[in-house]
């Protein structure tokens, strides 16, 4: 973790999945000349401990209530979520409504995501194997390379390196595909968890589809 800045509601990065605390260091240098700003690894991401993956969003949430309660952080926190870790905000502040502030969700995902996309885009089974997990075939790697490459183009070149390095890290590589391998019950959390705070929301989408989302060329 890494925490700059100071201010009244600390500002906390929730990564989707596969993600690093890292991937929002530009953020969050400039949220930190401004409110105390907080990155992070998740268990089992980043350079964060192994743990096996998925987890369940009480797991996940409840790590991160410990980590703010053990640094001892400000609440209420503005939380800010991309993807997957717009749905882990969203959890937590069903489950700590008094904890949250306010949220900012980056391409969240949402329960209701089978209901508008087309058939081939939609969520199958609630959870993949192992053997259903991608090849890591240097077309994979290469693509994957050319994606973080052109996401961390404006990040100081030592820090670029680093993270792309530790992206495509064997131990970290499918990462990703992991932590989101139970989506659906994750889904499912949020349809029934209970009402979310009233707290100021905004949500950022692109126009745009993601280098990393693009299929590779056969």
């Amino acid at each position: 973790m890494l925490e700059s800045g100071a201010g009244r509601h600390p500002v906390v990065f929730v990564p989707g999945a596969g993600g690093v605390g890292l991937d929002f260091f530009l953020a969050h240098e400039q949220v930190a000349s401004f409110a105390t700003s907080l990155i992070y690894d998740r268990a089992g991401t980043g350079w964060s401990a192994d743990l096996a993956l998925p987890r369940s969003t009480t797991e996940v949430t409840d790590e991160l209530r410990a980590l703010l309660s053990t640094i001892e952080l400000r609440s209420p926190h503005i939380l800010v979520g991309h993807s997957l870790g717009g749905a882990y905000v969203r959890r937590y502040a069903q489950r700590f409504p008094d904890e949250v502030a306010a949220m900012v969700l980056i391409e969240p995902l949402h329960e209701d995501w089978n209901a508008y996309m087309p058939e081939h885009l939609k969520i199958r089974a609630n959870a993949a194997p192992d053997d259903s997990l991608p090849e890591v075939t240097e077309d994979l790697v290469a693509h994957f390379r050319r994606s973080f490459t052109e996401t961390f183009s404006a990040f100081p070149r030592p820090l670029r390196d680093l993270l792309i390095d530790k992206h495509l890290s064997p131990d970290r590589l499918l990462t990703g595909f992991r932590e989101g391998s139970n989506v659906l019950a994750i889904l499912d959390d949020l349809r029934v968890g209970g009402a979310r705070p009233d707290v100021p929301l905004i949500v950022l989408s692109g126009t745009d589809i993601d280098a990393a989302q693009k299929v590779p060329a056969s």
